[in-house]
């Protein structure tokens, strides 16, 4: 019941102080990111992304984060998922991103085979690499990083097809507090067996090392 009231209070501070999208260089990245750790598989957690319907979003959706190139710190986030209502998995498309600048990465491409460039600012803002990750994107063109960010997407991921209520408490009222995203926004991913990418017990080392 606390929780719920905490929640609640927090639902009105969130729309009473009208709370509105951070600039990205407001934000405060993950200190001392290691990509290294940050490499292998995770599970979509919760998710948001301007202009996606939530009736047409993918399920059970997997990302394998894997170094394509240790010096330029190119980055090839390739994903299993199901479309809805459909029993088989698909490949929906594989990130480039390049990590050269700590946990302020660039999102270059949304699929690897893609001859249109985004550069997009994506931020990894929160990460203890074994249980959680959270990311942050802006998807406007031209986004000036001093500007707010109106177009959006955000990724919370775990480990494990959950995240354990002790860390998605914290992660979500970071959401709601400082990205100020509205909960009836965030859009949960759901999985069911078989697992699309078979994954060991963490899920952390899964990444060639």
């Amino acid at each position: 019941m606390f929780w719920f009231i905490t929640i609640g209070l927090l639902l009105l501070i969130h729309t009473s102080l009208g709370c509105s999208p951070p600039s990205f260089s407001s934000l405060s990245v993950e200190q001392n990111f290691n990509l290294y750790k940050f490499l292998g598989f995770w599970y979509e957690i919760n998710f948001y992304e301007a202009g996606v319907d939530p009736a047409e979003s993918y399920t059970d959706f997997i990302q394998l984060f894997q170094l394509e190139n240790d010096v330029t710190k190119h980055l090839l986030a390739f994903s299993k998922a199901r479309a809805p209502n459909q029993p088989n998995c698909l490949s929906p498309t594989t990130w480039s991103i390049y990590a050269n600048n700590g946990a302020k990465m660039i999102f270059e491409k949304l699929d690897v085979t893609s001859t249109t460039i985004l550069n997009q600012p994506l931020y990894v803002l929160k990460t203890d690499y074994d249980h959680y990750a959270l990311t942050y994107r802006c998807l406007t063109p031209n986004y000036n990083l001093n500007q707010p960010c109106q177009q959006r997407a955000l990724n919370l991921y775990s480990r494990k097809p959950f995240l354990e209520r002790k860390y998605l408490v914290q992660l979500e009222r970071y959401i709601l507090n400082v990205l100020c995203f509205n909960s009836t926004d965030i859009i949960r991913t759901p999985f069911r067996r078989p697992f699309c990418y078979p994954i060991d017990g963490s899920g952390r080392h899964s990444h060639g090392d």
